[in-house]
């Protein structure tokens, strides 16, 4: 249970009373709970709720969202990647005005890629079809060509492609024009799938981008959507799927972020405020690494070679088209979004 709640005050008064016979399992002692469940619960599950649920002990409800080694480990890219063969790209924005700072977080999910390699196929002939070839009796036989493809399998790693954050200068506010210039620059070099953003103050920008050509989906700050995003986070630090580079403003909101869990069920990610913002680059990131889990499970991508040859449909059916890094981008994909 938790620390504050009425359940803890009958503990210990019962623990302390002679009236009562007072005994406690410490951990989890059922023969049909192994090790490797422990574990896998130890990877899904926040901190602090897997002590609660599973080691039966109190919580306090919160504790560190990430580890700090957790963070640092996952800084892994010299700089910012850029766009790169076999990655689908997705966006979290995160919209400040006058107190906090705009974000916009790009991340890349590895999907795999195929490449067309042209088969040349040998006509078999005879000695005596060569010697009529070469004294002009007969005509050379037709060289066959068949395209096979070379697949390279999608890791599923999840890389920092960009993050950026504009401070609202002090008695003014935040140009929202220049937040929504970067977010159509981003589309044009990475060719995003979709925008994950917070509806809040951000509506009228999102009708805009949407004219664009870009997929706004708008993150609503529900109980659901703060659970899944907390999860989502945790899940793809413990599973070691996170490539970052150093961006030491966001390596520190990351180190920030606290874990919340709240008595009605679920739990959410909590950032402290200060001169820096309030966790925008963080929630950027998250919303980000939201898009790309819940929408990145895709088919791989066709080398850009296939593009620039003029090719128009996929023959190869586990294959789709790379997105070209315009503002007209081309798309094919083998899902929907």
């Amino acid at each position: 249970g938790f620390e504050e709640s009425w359940q803890r005050g009958i503990y210990e008064t019962v623990q302390a009373s002679e009236e009562w016979y007072f005994s406690r399992l410490e951990g989890p002692v059922a023969s049909w709970i192994d090790q490797k469940r422990l574990d896998e619960q130890r990877r899904l599950l926040p901190e602090p709720q897997y002590r609660r649920l599973w080691l039966n002990e109190w919580s306090s409800g919160s504790g560190d969202a990430l580890q700090a080694d957790d963070i640092e480990a996952a800084v892994v890219l010299p700089g910012p990647p850029g766009y790169e063969q076999g990655y689908s790209y997705f966006a979290g924005l995160d919209l400040g005005i006058s107190r906090d700072r705009s974000a916009l977080a790009i991340v890349g999910r590895h999907v795999g890629y195929s490449v067309r390699r042209e088969n040349v196929v040998q006509p078999v002939t005879s000695r005596l079809d060569d010697v009529l070839v070469d004294l002009g009796l007969k005509a050379a036989p037709m060289i066959d060509t068949a395209d096979e493809y070379d697949y390279i399998e999608g890791t599923h790693r999840l890389r920092l492609a960009q993050i950026q954050s504009w401070k609202p200068p002090k008695g003014g506010k935040i140009d929202l024009q220049a937040v929504e210039d970067a977010v159509l620059d981003a589309h044009a070099r990475f060719g995003l799938r979709c925008v994950l953003f917070d509806p809040h103050e951000c509506e009228a920008m999102a009708q805009r981008l949407s004219r664009r050509g870009l997929r706004m989906i708008p993150f609503t700050a529900s109980q659901s959507a703060l659970t899944e995003m907390a999860a989502t986070l945790l899940q793809a630090f413990n599973d070691g799927q996170v490539e970052l580079f150093r961006h030491e403003l966001l390596l520190a909101q990351l180190r920030q972020l606290r874990i919340i869990e709240r008595t009605s069920g679920g739990f959410r990610l909590q950032s402290p405020r200060n001169s820096d913002g309030h966790g925008d680059l963080a929630t950027a990131y998250a919303q980000a690494i939201v898009a790309a889990k819940r929408y990145g499970a895709a088919t791989p991508i066709l080398s850009r070679e296939l593009l620039h040859a003029g090719i128009e449909e996929a023959t190869n059916p586990r294959a789709a088209y790379d997105a070209q890094p315009s503002h007209d981008f081309l798309s094919w994909y083998g899902d929907t979004i």
